[in-house]
């Protein structure tokens, strides 16, 4: 488990780990599709769960 805060609530960024761990490359878009956290570095980065023209991210607070 890897915990990490972001603070930026604007453009909330964090590196990537999928460098490290291949693995993580599937946990990164999905949290980049539902809460908004961009992963800078990572290969692929793109909605994985949520359609292509779906505006907003869903868990965040902010959402609704």
């Amino acid at each position: 488990m890897l915990k990490v805060r972001c603070y930026d609530r604007e453009n909330p960024t964090l590196p990537s780990v999928v460098g490290i761990w291949r693995g993580a490359d599937f946990q990164e878009r999905e949290i980049f599709d539902l809460f908004g956290i961009g992963f800078e570095g990572h290969p692929n980065l793109r909605r994985i769960v949520l359609w292509e023209g779906f505006e907003g991210h869903p868990l965040r607070k902010d959402f609704l």
